[in-house]
């Protein structure tokens, strides 16, 4: 009863502050579809594609679709460069793709709710995704339900061609990281030389085979010890969903923010872009997650959280040093030494 309340005092709230702005969205005036499942934590997954989405709308105009009240609110806040609509249903969502004529829809998660979507066959549906990674939603049997699926690289498509069944690769189409062409710079001034350490672990996933977050068997102690090493700047850039399933994670996660905002040597950075980050860091320690694949274009050295002892990170492990229950203990050795021994 309460959840019913809360939503229809968040359409009241919506229709009569926000507005929806159906009646200006105009036949034939857009071209190309954003599709935003989730709420307000899955923002950060559309925010890295402003930039590309900019370029694309000086040739095909964009226009934003959700369907929760709550991020439809937030975007409309924010400093949003294309139209957005709210369709909390599936009726208002199909009518609205029926009354228009778009070419494209993107999807950039693996959201359920994007088969709500998906129900419209008038239109090319394209899952372009917010970064690539060795988890296995990177080669999900929900890529067939799209027309096209963009990857980064040889390496995506392969991890496709190796999990699915009846493999169609011409819907496969590599178009690298555009979102790597607009990075910001990051200014942080490193005093009397000190190395800075990046700890960017992921979040739980929806589901516990998605789970690739340390931060709960390892993230806690690592911190700990390396705010002790007065050489090292440490910052902590955890993933914006982080504890969303998972309290202990959740608990973890709050227990380095606590440390790190307290230390002197420490920084929590949380709404800038990771990829800006890159440029400053001395060493990073990553979980499986997309970061660690973008973080190979800065060619600097860094660590690997492997909590599953997964065969899918073979390819990673030829690039960083996995850290498991095995070798946890030499973790401060292991940076020292990579710090100390890197090449560039």
């Amino acid at each position: 009863m309460y959840k019913l309340l809360k939503k229809k005092l968040m359409h009241m709230y919506i229709k009569k502050y926000i507005g929806n702005n159906l009646a200006d969205i105009k036949i034939n005036e857009y071209q190309i579809v954003v599709y935003i499942s989730g709420g307000i934590n899955n923002y950060y997954q559309y925010k890295q594609w402003i930039m590309p989405l900019k370029e694309l709308n000086r040739v095909f105009k964009v226009i934003l679709v959700v369907q929760n009240a709550k991020l439809f609110i937030f975007l409309k806040k924010q400093e949003n460069y294309f139209p957005v609509v709210w369709l909390p249903t599936l009726n208002k969502l199909l009518n609205f793709y029926n009354s228009n004529n778009f070419s494209i829809i993107l999807y950039i998660n693996n959201n359920q709710k994007n088969f709500q979507s998906l129900i419209f066959n008038k239109s090319f549906h394209v899952h372009i995704n917010h970064g690539e990674s060795e988890k296995e939603s990177m080669f999900s049997n929900q890529s067939k339900a799209y027309d096209y699926v963009f990857c980064a690289g040889d390496r995506a498509v392969q991890r496709y061609r190796d999990a699915l069944l009846n493999f169609d690769e011409s819907k496969y189409l590599k178009v690298g990281r555009p979102q790597l062409d607009f990075i910001e710079p990051f200014n942080f001034d490193k005093k009397n030389g000190k190395k800075i350490i990046l700890y960017a672990p992921t979040w739980e996933g929806h589901h516990e085979s998605m789970n690739y977050s340390s931060v709960a068997i390892y993230g806690v102690k690592l911190i700990k010890k390396l705010l002790k090493n007065s050489e090292y700047i440490i910052f902590y850039k955890p993933h914006s969903n982080i504890g969303n399933r998972r309290k202990d994670i959740l608990n973890a996660h709050k227990n380095i923010i606590k440390m790190v905002s307290s230390a002197s040597n420490g920084h929590v950075l949380i709404d800038t872009d990771i990829n800006s980050i890159f440029s400053v860091v001395d060493f990073a320690l990553f979980d499986n997650s997309s970061v660690i694949i973008d973080y190979l274009h800065v060619d600097k050295p860094a660590l690997l959280f492997d909590i599953k002892h997964d065969p899918n990170l073979f390819y990673l492990s030829q690039c960083f040093t996995p850290i498991t229950d095995n070798n946890i203990s030499l973790v401060l050795k292991l940076i020292d030494y990579h710090i100390k021994n890197d090449p560039n």
